[in-house]
């Protein structure tokens, strides 16, 4: 079994990393509301932070805005 944090504070997130009982991150739009920023600055800094194990819900509806 694998822990994720559902999050897009990422300081949040990287401090439940380094606690060493995580192994990844799922966020979503609503989540970077609730957090105060954008989707994308949320998403670009949690990659930063933990690089594998993320899980991010698109925000297109066609293949080519999803990849």
């Amino acid at each position: 079994m694998q822990l994720y944090i559902d999050s897009s504070n990422p300081s949040e997130v990287k401090k439940m990393l380094e606690l060493g009982i995580i192994d990844g991150v799922t966020t979503n739009p609503s989540l970077a509301t609730k957090a105060g920023t954008t989707y994308q600055q949320a998403v670009k800094e949690i990659i930063q932070i933990a690089k594998d194990n993320i899980s991010l819900e698109v925000l297109s509806t066609n293949s080519s805005g999803m990849i």
